[in-house]
């Protein structure tokens, strides 16, 4: 698959966004969530998590491009909910970093989007 891809979206940037990050099984979602719920405002789940689930198969390489757009519209769409700001469980860097370590590589184009 080509490393050209359409524009991205861009970000809103009213809303501060906050992403935990970390290794895989760390509480990113549990912190999220909380901290969200202190500020008392909104958070974005992995969107990694629900592709999968949806899939009902693990991702391949070739997913990259309707990962990132998926995460890029759920984060645009909880923006417009948000109070200030916005908590992310993960973000494109770690799609970039999941797709490297998977796959050995992470695509010429999610590598620029997640800068």
């Amino acid at each position: 698959m080509p490393d050209t891809h359409p524009s991205l979206p861009e970000n809103d940037a009213t809303i501060t966004r906050v992403v935990v990050t970390g290794a895989e099984s760390t509480g990113k979602t549990t912190l999220a969530r909380r901290l969200a719920r202190r500020y008392g405002t909104v958070w974005a789940p992995e969107y990694l998590r629900s592709f999968v689930q949806q899939k009902k198969a693990p991702p391949e390489e070739r997913d990259a491009w309707t990962i990132a757009r998926g995460h890029l519209a759920q984060e645009q769409e909880l923006a417009r909910k948000a109070s200030r700001v916005l908590f992310l469980d993960t973000d494109l860097i770690l799609t970039c970093i999941y797709q490297a370590f998977y796959f050995g590589r992470c695509p010429e184009w999610l590598g620029e989007a997640s800068a």
